[in-house]
């Protein structure tokens, strides 16, 4: 059995258990879990766009997407990672590779506030590459990346849109 949170916000690997309940979640796990989750909210939409919306001329396949796809694109994840969070404190990838995120303060559930910082910090700049071509695409895109891969340089695996949020991602198991 893993240790119990600490009293105080934890500031380097010391402070959490190395392995188990209440270990950060490593970046690996954190990745699959957003693998995971990039699945439950995209594999439907491609299908439908795909089923409903493709069309075969000649060799090639053409997509009519209407425009209230693309905005269901852009608002189902944040939608289905807020309401998750906010609920059960994970996604369904989180959930199937045993992390959980927590309030960093006190290692409780998420406030509704932390959910919708945590979501929205990379989820703006995601979301705007979607309305823009070309480069500025790409330059907000690599702003989403980076939002993400920040969690690598710190010591607990804090990314920036936890440190906005005052969240922690934790093991469960």
């Amino acid at each position: 059995m893993g240790a119990a949170y600490p009293f105080s916000p934890p500031r380097n690997r010391n402070d959490l258990p190395p392995i188990g309940i209440n270990a950060p979640g490593s970046i690996l796990l954190r990745f699959a879990a957003r693998l995971i989750d990039l699945l439950v909210t995209g594999l439907p939409l491609s299908i439908l766009v795909f089923v409903g919306y493709s069309e075969q001329v000649g060799n090639e396949f053409k997509i009519n997407q209407p425009g209230w796809l693309i905005v269901v694109g852009v608002l189902l994840p944040i939608v289905y990672e807020l309401v998750t969070l906010t609920m059960y404190g994970r996604t369904l990838g989180k959930w199937a590779c045993g992390l959980r995120v927590a309030n960093f303060v006190s290692g409780d559930r998420l406030m509704p506030h932390q959910a919708a910082m945590r979501v929205l910090v990379p989820a703006v700049p995601a979301a705007l590459s979607s309305i823009f071509t070309a480069t500025p695409a790409a330059i907000l895109s690599l702003i989403t990346i980076g939002i993400y891969l920040s969690s690598v340089a710190d010591p607990i695996y804090r990314g920036l849109h936890d440190k906005a949020a005052g969240t922690i991602v934790l093991r469960t198991r």
